[in-house]
């Protein structure tokens, strides 16, 4: 695997998984499966993979390239694949950081700058009609849909460094929990 592995994403039925990695601006997505002496397969070329998520029974994947700007269905991974951007900076991504998928919906955290003021978006789009249906400012700049646990629960941004925003899925709801002082 070239690079350094960004993002690892395992096979629901752990007999595979994707290795996202980056090197300068060249990175790739590769494969390897669950046996002794598996060698990881490039499948993808990608500028700087950040995340990526199986669909449809293991045979497809989604991923975010940041450096591009996109959100990618690859149906088939395993034969003759078949690519389609699913977001792009066409539907509005300046800067992907995150992303995440609950049931058919797609969640991608975005950081967008107008006049120097940077400020973050919520993206929904709906996997299994192809298309955007959700898309809102967030009170606070993402830099993660981390999935606290529990379906449908993310934190939009670190834990560890003060107050933290909350992402139900279920409802679009953000919650604000304030930080505790020591």
């Amino acid at each position: 695997v070239p690079g350094e592995i960004t993002a690892v994403a395992i096979a629901g039925q752990g007999h595979q998984a994707a290795l996202m990695s980056t090197l300068d601006e060249a990175g790739a997505i590769c494969l390897v499966d669950q046996m002794p002496g598996a060698i990881a397969r490039n499948i993808e070329t990608a500028r700087r993979p950040l995340a990526a998520v199986y669909r449809n029974d293991d045979r497809d994947l989604v991923y975010l390239d940041a450096a591009a700007r996109e959100v990618v269905l690859l149906r088939n991974i395993e034969g003759a694949r078949d690519r389609e951007v699913l977001l792009s900076s066409g539907h509005g991504l300046q800067a992907p950081v995150a992303m995440s998928i609950t049931g058919s919906t797609l969640w991608v955290a975005d950081i967008r700058a107008e006049d120097s003021i940077s400020s973050g978006y919520l993206v929904g789009f709906d996997l299994a009609h192809n298309r955007l249906v959700t898309e809102r400012g967030l009170p606070a700049v993402p830099s993660r849909l981390e999935n606290l646990g529990r379906p449908g629960l993310f934190a939009l941004n670190a834990l560890e460094s003060g107050p933290v925003y909350l992402l139900s899925s279920f409802d679009s709801s953000i919650a604000f929990v304030p930080s505790i002082v020591r």
